[in-house]
């Protein structure tokens, strides 16, 4: 069986990352992962852009609409994929519930910037019996998911220190790692601020953070060069040292006693985002074992974060 896509919203997560890439060995966006995947068929895609409409209708040679109005109209789907701006989250959810009947909501992170809007997300799927996922790949990753299995089984002991390194915003960026984190050592306990950092915008900020999980402390330190941005993990424990590099393309384990060996952890993250549905295609199977974020989650890693900035 293949499930239909519908993509909202063809910015860099949506199509862009990869649409001039020819290696299918390199798969970043949604629209690039559904093709690809024999688990789904894309069916069509929405974006007020008309550049982006031409460049995927020649890419993809599939419908595309300027509003999602015209599409749900006109086409039908399994899963809905919101990657649109996240102001337009809320109305987006709003809009396909209210016209068809999804197998699953896969949405953009964060949520939304209100609390109250995203708890009315998480409500509206409920009620409707919609599973609605948040898109943060690196749950998905083989690599992240190792590491949680070291952490599971005290390969990496507890309690664990480390630093997270990120910039181009604490809400944007910042709750990729912050989630990740979760993953790997349990909710957020307490938090202390280190220092303001730089004011964005209304929404985010980048701040130091002291960050205290029910399996270690964590420091997040904001880095300032936005053009060319540095995005890293290094968590330390009695059994070794973790090295969570260039975002996760780069995973590296020195453990105690053997610190002059550095053992690779193989990672996926240059199919991230097919990790991604591949592992939606778990979850509809009714396969025990699969790896995303679920709605909840999602929502609890925005709350945390608003509550770090006081936002």
């Amino acid at each position: 069986m293949s499930w239909k896509c519908l993509v909202v919203g063809l910015g860099n997560i949506g199509m862009g990352y990869d649409i001039e890439i020819e290696d299918p060995n390199i798969i970043q966006t949604h629209c690039r992962a559904i093709e690809l995947h024999p688990a789904f068929v894309l069916v069509g895609a929405v974006d007020p852009s008309e550049a982006l409409q031409i460049e995927f209708y020649k890419k993809y040679k599939k419908p595309v609409f300027r509003q999602i109005e015209e599409a749900l109209v006109m086409l039908n789907a399994d899963i809905y994929i919101i990657a649109c701006p996240t102001h337009l989250h809320y109305s987006t959810l709003t809009k396909i519930l209210d016209s068809t009947s999804p197998k699953v909501i896969l949405c953009e992170k964060p949520l939304s910037y209100d609390l109250s809007e995203a708890e009315a997300m998480l409500k509206l799927c409920d009620d409707r019996n919609v599973k609605l996922l948040v898109n943060y790949i690196r749950r998905s990753d083989l690599g992240a998911i190792e590491v949680k299995r070291k952490i599971d089984v005290e390969e990496i002991q507890s309690p664990i220190k480390g630093i997270c390194y990120y910039s181009k915003g604490f809400l944007h960026n910042g709750s990729h790692f912050l989630n990740l984190l979760k993953y790997w050592l349990g909710e957020v306990k307490q938090f202390k601020e280190l220092s303001k950092g730089k004011q964005l915008n209304q929404f985010d900020a980048e701040p130091d953070v002291y960050v205290s999980f029910e399996k270690g402390d964590v420091v997040f330190m904001s880095t300032w060069d936005q053009e060319m941005p540095y995005h890293a993990i290094e968590l330390v424990s009695k059994s070794g040292k973790l090295s969570y590099l260039d975002g996760g393309e780069l995973i590296e384990w020195r453990a105690r006693g053997n610190f002059e060996i550095i053992l690779p952890i193989s990672n996926s993250m240059n199919v991230y985002q097919w990790q991604v549905y591949d592992n939606i295609w778990k979850m509809l199977s009714g396969k025990v074992s699969f790896e995303l974020c679920e709605a909840r989650e999602g929502f609890e890693t925005v709350k945390d974060i608003k509550e770090m900035l006081n936002l």
